[in-house]
């Protein structure tokens, strides 16, 4: 089933202002009117409200301010898809994405594909890799997922392997101790 729910978790600050993702928005209404854009976190620039405003979005993107942790969890829970990412030099999965991953929804994001080694995050496979800068890309991709079920079930599930797999606590305590048992040598 689709819910026509996105999400999009994190404060809304410069480097994650969400710009271009209200602006694939206005283009995934084409095809998906009824789509819902939720973003999570305490609003700390306007732009992104004025921009909705702009485009006449205020049916499809709501900007929900801060939730508790049960709230955003239960939001994973519904979500088809969670967006987002952050437009600067340090890019990479923080917690939001971890846990939407884990939860088993495909995650957009623009983090690099050799993030935590080689051939370990898969675009369209465990996560789906954008540019940040190409709306069309956002877009489309937003597009084929929301069209097919069943891929957007086979990133789930391969998104959680992989947070299973990378991102447990015996495989990072394991890569500390060769870490130091190899500044030791």
């Amino acid at each position: 089933n689709l819910n026509n729910f996105i999400l999009s978790v994190g404060h809304l600050i410069n480097i994650r202002n969400r710009i271009n993702l209200i602006k694939a928005i206005k283009i995934v209404i084409t095809k998906h009117p009824l789509i819902r854009l939720e973003i999570i976190g305490h609003k700390y620039i306007s732009e992104p409200l004025k921009l909705v405003k702009e485009l006449k979005l205020e049916s499809n993107v709501h900007f929900t301010g801060e939730l508790s942790r049960k709230e955003i969890k239960n939001k994973f829970l519904s979500a088809d898809i969670h967006v987002v990412w952050v437009t600067s030099e340090y890019v990479g999965l923080g917690t939001a994405i971890s846990e939407s991953m884990l939860s088993g929804v495909p995650v957009i994001n623009n983090s690099p594909h050799n993030l935590i080694g080689n051939n370990k995050l898969e675009d369209m496979k465990n996560i789906i890799l954008i540019k940040d800068d190409n709306i069309e890309d956002i877009a489309q991709k937003i597009i084929v997922l929301l069209d097919d079920k069943k891929l957007r079930e086979k990133i789930g599930r391969s998104g959680r392997d992989f947070i299973y797999n990378n991102y447990n606590f015996d495989n990072i305590i394991n890569a500390q101790i060769n870490l130091y048992n190899s500044l030791s040598n």
